[in-house]
């Protein structure tokens, strides 16, 4: 069971050769493409060892607030969102599948999208955090059933976007989310993936992945959900957090 950041830390330390093992194409180190989409002030690059100090505070600072249904429901902190993001953010950096938005002026990262083969299993470490068991349980519940509608993916056939992908409140409504998306859409294509799944737990982002072309494939009702014989999710307002839904959208390729 780890309960602080620095027994986190050392884990992960200690583990170093974990990521480079199962991190996607570890060994590629490329250039994937030439993008064309633009934001004012921002600027677009794969996520890299050395941005993941920067990463886990974006992911810190844009989940731990009410506009999270988790945090809402579990009053997670800026550092229990920083040691579990942690454990999948050094895991992306060593793949070529991952972007964030850089501020051009200041270096501060306002966007992250951590994306990994859907085949690949969730890192040890995850299951080590005792306070996100509700969250790890709704999740596997949701991922269950998908998993029954699609039971033979492939390894390299399905992208998985995590539930991380975040901009900064304050950089919110400037496109850089939907820059993200159209990045890792991209990257997707270069790499042959077929389709691309993801969550979302709130209305707002549910409305970004159909405007992206997703469609719902399945969902748990926050509701209705219980942990352990409780509905730890029954207060959350409806309208805003009435579900966790997987989206599912084609990539599309030269291939098909």
């Amino acid at each position: 069971m780890i309960r602080s950041f620095q027994s986190l830390k050392t884990q992960l330390n200690q583990r170093k050769n974990f990521f480079v093992t199962f991190g996607f194409r570890s060994q590629q180190k490329k250039t994937l493409f030439t993008v064309q989409i633009s934001t004012p002030g921002i600027i677009y690059k794969p996520l890299e060892p050395s941005m993941i100090g920067k990463a886990l505070d974006c992911v810190g600072v844009s989940f731990c607030n009410d506009d999270n249904p988790f945090t809402k429901a579990h009053s997670f902190s800026h550092t229990q969102w920083g040691m579990m993001s942690s454990i999948f953010v050094h895991r992306a950096a060593e793949s070529q599948l991952s972007f964030v938005a850089i501020n051009k002026e200041t270096g501060n990262l306002e966007g992250v999208l951590l994306s990994e083969d859907w085949k690949l299993p969730p890192p040890k470490l995850y299951h080590q955090l005792e306070d996100w068991r509700p969250v790890r349980a709704i999740f596997n519940e949701l991922h269950t059933r998908y998993k029954s509608m699609r039971p033979r993916i492939e390894y390299g056939k399905v992208i998985h976007p995590l539930y991380f992908t975040c901009v900064r409140p304050e950089s919110r409504r400037k496109g850089i989310v939907t820059a993200l998306w159209e990045h890792s859409i991209m990257a997707a294509r270069e790499y042959n993936y077929e389709k691309m799944v993801t969550e979302a737990s709130t209305s707002a982002a549910a409305s970004i992945f159909i405007k992206l072309g997703f469609k719902e494939i399945a969902s748990v009702s926050f509701k209705d959900f219980k942990f352990e014989g409780q509905n730890l999710y029954a207060n959350l307002p409806e309208s805003d957090f009435g579900r966790l839904a997987l989206f599912e959208r084609q990539i599309p390729s030269d291939l098909y």
